[in-house]
């Protein structure tokens, strides 16, 4: 410490005897300041420390000075007020071979000399630690508290440079501080190999963290207050126990980008040993939810302070999985555009979405992707959407995906859109069931929504369409749709845009269909209550099949229409522009009808009109032998 004491005076001289030189010069010129670029070699060898050192003068802005060309390679430092170089300060150093544990306290002792540096006006120094490999083959722990207006760098250049922590391997207690260049940092002991500490600043590039093995901590632990800069790539952070990737308390985010993931055995010791174990494959969803089980931050609410901040490895994704996060922290974390991919489980909480974001669904191994929103305390199980927002499944685009809710389901704003030729199938065990309200919209290829003890109230843009709801569901906004198949506890009602297909349908209630199009049903249709529908004057309604209309039936519009029932047929009121075709095995009671084109009735017994009958065209009508044909 004396050396470096002795060459700061010996430098302070030598910008004496520069100042008076040039006493001479103008205003301007004594307010340009000289540049020195100072290089120091710092040896540890026993108990000596050699010093070499070497300064060159740079250039100060001035015609005709001769300045060597050279430029300082860390931190201009710039004394308060202007003036001339008055201290050796003006450039950052370079420590080679240095002990690092004594580094710091070398550094302080230093500093308390130059009085002319004063980071209050910006001045500043950057001090490079270039460590080599002790004989031991390692360093112990270091905890650096660096000083404002400095940065300490430990460069890992000259070879294996590892820190292995008597607890932990390095701590950031205050400052800032930069790790580069194959530095290793290991721990042997129940603490985080890194710790930084409110205050303090750490960016680390090409470099390696381990955790502790046999233990459950981190590898790095970035306390509240603190920060982490790991975009430069290059770093392997290796977990050997049950411990984290990072624990991240702070309230920034954290970009991960770049940096390889190790699920390492307890027998790695030192880097050498990553070239044998593959990392974590952060291209699958298994790799990604392996990685995020092994982070806790802002998805998983832990943490002092204000709250944690978001860590993230791949643009735009986040990751939630059974034993790591939850769905609406993500949600309240995303950016509107991200993607979350969810793990299929089951999650007790209840889910808000409202920003454009995409939720993918995966399984991890195999089975349909789903995840169920369970009710737990005050928690429902319901799913509500305030914004658009995306669904699909994770890499299968024909795979099918399963969201059920213990709660309601309510899209109040905008398109809910499932993405993939499978079907989505939305369920909801609540009262409330599945609805949508003020420009909500569910948008899907296929889609099946069942409300088991409730109902269904949905605008839809679908093609497909299932439904199963202990109450009444109604349907609307939809063009070109086919039920599959529908079980209503109460009314059923379908407003389309298009044609529609019925398919099957069992209806405890009232069936109501509007179509701007043809009405048809591929399969049977029962409904208890009455059946009204409505195609268009210049659209067909063709009900062939053995159809169970127990209700009245009314035919609001259409224009060639045929309806065939298995038993009795009542119609109430039928307005058609074409050709009417009736069969039943039963009666048939025409209520009242306006039919402009031919009316045939074939009936398995008695045929009346309980009103008035208007027929252009011609009219048939078989009863049977052994039934009366009352048109009275």
């Amino acid at each position: 410490m004396a050396v470096v004491q002795k060459f700061a005076a010996w430098f302070a001289l030598e910008a004496r005897k520069n100042r008076a030189a040039n006493r001479g010069r103008s205003r301007r010129r004594q307010a340009a300041r000289d540049r020195f670029e100072v290089e120091l070699a710092v040896t540890s060898l026993e108990s000596r420390v050699l010093l070499s050192a070497s300064a060159a003068l740079l250039d100060d802005g001035e015609p005709g000075s001769d300045d060597g060309g050279n430029a300082a390679v860390y931190g201009d430092f710039t004394p308060s007020g202007g003036g001339e170089i008055v201290t050796a300060a003006d450039a950052g150093f370079d420590f080679t071979g240095m002990d690092p544990t004594r580094f710091m306290a070398d550094l302080n002792d230093w500093l308390t000399l130059q009085t002319a540096f004063n980071p209050a006006n910006g001045d500043t120094l950057t001090a490079r630690l270039m460590p080599v490999s002790p004989v031991s083959g390692s360093y112990t722990g270091l905890t650096l508290d660096v000083p404002d207006g400095v940065t300490v760098v430990i460069d890992g250049s000259y070879g294996n440079v590892l820190f292995v922590g008597a607890s932990p391997a390095l701590t950031v207690a205050g400052g800032d501080v930069i790790v580069q260049n194959g530095v290793i940092f290991d721990n042997a002991t129940d603490s985080p190999t890194i710790l930084v500490q409110s205050g303090g600043s750490l960016t680390l590039s090409d470099s390696t963290v381990l955790e502790a093995a046999g233990f459950d901590q981190s590898a790095i632990l970035v306390e509240s207050g603190g920060s982490l800069d790991m975009s430069g790539g290059g770093n392997v952070l290796a977990v050997r126990g049950e411990g984290q990737f990072v624990t991240w308390e702070a309230a920034d985010a954290l970009d991960l980008s770049g940096t390889d993931f190790y699920e390492a055995g307890n027998g790695l010791v030192d880097a050498s040993g990553l070239g044998v174990i593959a990392a974590l494959d952060t291209t699958t969803i298994d790799g990604n939810f392996a990685v995020e089980n092994r982070i806790t931050h802002v998805l998983d609410g832990s943490g002092p302070g204000p709250g944690p901040g978001l860590v993230t490895w791949n643009a735009n994704s986040l990751y939630v999985t059974l034993d790591s996060g939850s769905i609406q922290a993500a949600i309240d974390a995303a950016a509107i555009g991200d993607t979350i991919f969810v793990q299929s489980g089951i999650y007790a909480e209840d889910v808000t979405v409202d920003k454009a974001i995409t939720l993918a669904v995966a399984d991890g191994s195999t089975g349909t992707p789903s995840f169920s929103l369970a009710a737990s305390g005050l928690v429902t199980g319901s799913l509500t959407a305030t914004s658009p927002f995306t669904i699909r499944a994770y890499a299968d685009a024909s795979s099918n995906v399963v969201i059920a809710a213990a709660g309601a389901m309510s899209f109040e704003s905008g398109t809910f859109e499932f993405i993939g030729s499978g079907t989505l199938t939305l369920s909801s065990a609540a009262a409330a069931g599945i609805q949508t309200t003020g420009t909500g919209v569910i948008k899907s290829d296929k889609l099946n929504l069942i409300a088991s003890s409730g109902l269904i109230d949905v605008d839809t843009h679908v093609t497909t369409l299932s439904l199963e709801a202990n109450g009444a569901a109604s349907v609307s906004n939809v063009s070109g749709l086919v039920l599959a198949s529908s079980t209503i506890g109460g009314n059923l009602i379908v407003n389309a845009n298009g044609a529609i297909d019925l398919g099957t349908a069992t209806v405890s209630g009232n069936l109501v269909v509007t179509a701007d199009g043809a009405i048809t049903a591929s399969d049977v249709l029962t409904i208890t209550g009455t059946t009204s529908l409505e195609a268009g004057a210049t659209n067909n309604i063709t009900l062939a099949g053995g159809h169970d209309f127990i209700g009245a039936v009314s035919i609001v519009s259409g224009d060639d229409v045929t309806l065939n029932d298995i038993n009795a047929l009542v119609l109430d009121s039928v307005a058609i522009a074409g050709d009417f075709t009736v069969t039943a095995d039963g009666a048939i009671d025409l209520g009242t009808a306006t039919v402009g084109g031919n009316l045939v009735l074939t009936a398995n017994g008695l045929i009346t009109a309980s009103g008035v009958l208007e027929i252009t065209g011609t009219t048939s009508l078989e009863a049977g032998a052994t039934n009366n044909i009352t048109l009275a």
